[in-house]
């Protein structure tokens, strides 16, 4: 029974220890980097493209001004962090150009839906639109989108 009681006890007070590690731990540290998680000092930008036939073979990269933010696929979707605000050019090329040019506002969320669109018999184009929020959030949560990414 003594040994029952003391195994207990041990138990108890190192359960406690660990709990108040957990507690000392998650207490800011002066001079840490802790990760921005406010909404406010940036914005969000959903890109998506749903599942075609047409094109399904056709990739190509989205750019914001001269940087590379995400590979545009048949079927995929991605969540990428903005940390500039003011306008904004959004552009993709393949054998044309496509640009959709957007004034950004932190804590604000930006919906883009790209595609392809055909030219002639062999010539495909990006498409860029930006779409309503509500109407946006749908089709973004429609797509199963095999690429998912969240780019800080």
């Amino acid at each position: 029974m003594k040994q029952i009681v003391i195994t207990g006890i041990t138990v108890l007070i190192c359960l406690s220890s660990y709990a108040q590690a957990g507690i000392d731990s998650a207490k800011a540290t002066p001079g840490a980097v802790t990760p921005v998680t406010d909404s406010t000092k940036y914005a969000t930008l959903y890109v998506y493209r749903e599942k075609h036939r047409g094109g399904a073979h056709l990739s190509y990269d989205l750019y914001e001004e001269d940087s590379v933010i995400c590979r545009v696929r048949n079927d995929s979707k991605y969540i990428i962090r903005l940390y500039k605000e003011g306008k904004t050019i959004f552009w993709a090329k393949t054998e044309r150009k496509a640009t959709k040019e957007i004034d950004i506002q932190f804590g604000k969320e930006y919906f883009l839906k790209c595609d392809v669109t055909k030219f002639g018999v062999l010539v495909m184009s990006p498409t860029i639109n930006l779409i309503y929020e509500e109407h946006g959030r749908f089709d973004f949560k429609a797509v199963e989108g095999k690429n998912s990414k969240i780019n800080d």
